[in-house]
């Protein structure tokens, strides 16, 4: 099919490239502490970029009927397609990855659907009047990009996530807590997802009044997300070329503080967004975002990267049914010196596991702001118990030219890896003021 696709493409355009993807996904939901129901999930598609006559053209389809409809599509698509600034790439070496888990295919959906129960049983153990929903899934497929340079790569890869919400009513208070995570490798102990929510629900029963004013703040390395977001749209080679972006010119600047180093790195054996090669084809590799507050590289596709004259980076992404764009990998936060028991002892710390509503700033120039949906007021190292009706503003920029503490440690939540941050007076606002 690929290669019919191909031929049929190259009648009329200069260049082509095909996209296939097959795969299928299982999952189990839960709500109320019970099952609420299963589902298999199977997806077959196809889809086709061309330049012709110096424009790019696109389409897609699942009806594997239609081909020659599709490829029509695609060519007419390119009398009113974006100049192409690239050459499709050739063949090339790509590095050892590795993506695929037989154990997730071999995990039955009732095997997932134990899973679930057991995770659950354990919190309503600890707290009987907790109200849970949450999901086990599992996926594999394989993907196939060919193109007319001669390139033909193959990724077979794998997914397995989970996640775990938990409710209570606490008098005239409600609590959400959740945790959850996913990679490309099966890890079916749940034990330390139920136990951080149990932990969460414990240092909640006490709540705090906290006075409006400047505090030490901690972001977990949940809630260091809220930080990087702003970051990655400001890297992203589409922002910059729209003249939208602060790093805009700003490769070789310092533009952050020393305890700060990034890297996009899609070379991590089983990580969320690791892969052999990026959506175009291009040898995957680790990349430097920030080097001790330095600003090294954008996110690049081959068309972007085309259009600000500059080299592409592998970062390409995209599925068959739409056009590449740049964007991450597996984020990767270099940890400090600090251990992060020693940093929440540094006096009176709020910790901020979750902020809700953090995206609505203007996040392209590196402002947020959100309440704290679930916080914790720590006194050397120890829970006084949760903060509520706070909300906590800042500049990403501004708060990381000074940084007061980075957490030695690091973990993984998806394809992001970050230590957790302290921060010197952050200004929070509470509505017991």
């Amino acid at each position: 099919m690929i290669e019919h696709l191909l031929s049929l493409a190259l009648k009329q355009a200069q260049a082509a490239e095909v996209l296939t993807d097959d795969g299928e996904a299982q999952s189990a939901e839960f709500e109320n502490n019970e099952l609420k129901y299963v589902t298999t999930h199977q997806h077959r598609g196809v889809g086709l970029r061309v330049i012709r006559d110096g424009r790019l053209g696109f389409s897609s389809t699942t009806d594997m009927e239609a081909i020659d409809a599709m490829v029509a599509a695609a060519l007419e698509s390119a009398e009113f397609g974006e100049k192409a600034r690239f050459a499709l790439p050739g063949p090339s070496d790509y590095p050892s990855v590795k993506t695929f888990d037989p154990a997730v295919p071999a995990l039955t959906i009732d095997q997932a659907v134990q899973m679930g129960k057991e995770a659950i049983a354990r919190i309503l153990q600890a707290y009987p009047d907790v109200k849970c929903t949450g999901g086990i899934q599992k996926a594999s497929g394989t993907a196939r990009l060919v193109n007319s340079s001669g390139l033909d790569v193959s990724t077979e890869a794998t997914e397995f996530g989970y996640f775990i919400e938990a409710f209570r009513l606490m008098g005239e208070s409600f609590l959400w807590s959740g945790d959850g995570n996913s990679s490309q490798q099966l890890r079916a102990e749940l034990g330390p997802c139920t136990e951080r929510i149990v932990k969460f629900i414990r240092d909640s029963e006490h709540e705090v009044a906290l006075p409006t004013g400047p505090y030490t703040v901690v972001f977990s390395t949940r809630a260091a997300h809220v930080l990087l977001d702003c970051l990655l749209q400001a890297v992203n080679g589409k922002m910059v070329f729209k003249g939208v972006s602060p790093l805009a010119g700003k490769i070789g600047q310092k533009v952050l503080g020393e305890a700060f180093t990034m890297l996009d790195d899609p070379t991590v054996d089983f990580a969320d967004g690791s892969e052999p090669c990026d959506g175009e084809g291009l040898p995957a590799q680790a990349m430097p975002l920030f080097e001790k507050g330095v600003l090294r590289n954008y996110f690049l596709d081959l068309q972007t990267a085309g259009l600000l004259g500059m080299k592409p980076t592998g970062n390409a992404n995209r599925s068959y049914a739409s056009q590449p764009s740049p964007g991450s990998s597996n984020i990767v936060i270099s940890g400090g010196d600090m251990p992060y028991n020693d940093m929440l002892k540094r006096g009176k710390i709020v910790l901020v596991e979750r902020l809700l509503g953090a995206g609505q700033s203007n996040t392209l120039a590196g402002e947020f702001s959100g309440n704290i949906d679930l916080g914790f007021l720590i006194e050397r190292g120890e829970v006084v118990g949760r903060v509520k009706n706070c909300m906590i503003a800042g500049n990403v920029y501004e708060l990381l030219s000074r940084v007061g503490a980075v957490s030695r440690e690091t973990e993984w939540h998806g394809s992001l890896c970050t230590p957790a941050f302290l921060f010197e007076e952050m200004p929070i606002a509470s509505r017991q003021s």
